[in-house]
């Protein structure tokens, strides 16, 4: 199948988004992850949590 990097490109994801875990994905974060998209990597990259229950709480406080 497609790799990653192409699927990412293809709906327009920042490749630093890499780092999420994918468990805490979820269809409703598709537009903040294209948002998100928009920064430079070296603004988004110290943005983001490393464990995913931290991702989880960092994408809800997000979107609220």
């Amino acid at each position: 199948g497609p790799r990653l990097g192409k699927l990412m490109r293809l709906y327009g994801l920042a490749p630093e988004l890499r780092a999420l875990n994918g468990h805490v994905l979820k269809r409703q974060h598709l537009g903040l992850l294209r948002m998100l998209g928009r920064f430079p990597g070296t603004r988004l990259a110290p943005l983001m949590a490393q464990e995913p229950a931290q991702q989880s709480a960092w994408l809800a406080a997000a979107m609220a």
